[in-house]
């Protein structure tokens, strides 16, 4: 039981079903149609790096345009968005995501910038003013 809980909540990517399922799987997720809306539905893998005057989020998102793809920014937060229609001609199905991330700092709006090379967005959150490091002299006291 616990098993099948955990390759409902992480699903295993493979090509069409999966690959260790039991015949009584398969009915259940026939009957209720699980298997194949949990696997449209995994966002893309993100990794974070701050270095110093801006974060950078890289999210990979292969088989995506960049017209298909948002990023939205709001104070600390920041979310991106794909969505990406069934075409029979390219065998690619629905798929749809979200993903919201608390950057912890508040970004330069105007400046945020975002690009898509090879399947990777990348998007360059400078850190806003007041959210920069400042260094703070010592003065010798007396």
């Amino acid at each position: 039981m616990l098993a099948r809980y955990n390759d409902r909540m992480f699903p295993r990517f493979t090509l069409g079903r999966r690959a260790n399922a039991f015949p009584f799987d398969a009915l259940v997720d026939r009957l209720f149609d699980f298997g194949e809306a949990l696997e449209q539905t995994a966002g893309p893998a993100v990794t974070y790096d701050d270095r110093g005057e801006a974060i950078v989020l890289r999210a990979e998102v292969p088989g995506f345009s960049e017209k298909e793809l948002g990023v939205t920014v709001t104070g600390t937060i920041v979310t991106l968005t794909g969505e990406r229609k069934a075409d029979a001609a390219t065998g690619t199905s629905n798929h749809r995501f979200t993903r919201t991330f608390d950057v912890g700092i508040k970004v330069d709006q105007d400046k945020v910038d975002a690009s898509l090379v090879h399947g990777v967005l990348t998007v360059t959150l400078p850190k806003a003013a007041e959210a920069k490091a400042k260094q703070v002299s010592i003065r010798t006291g007396s």
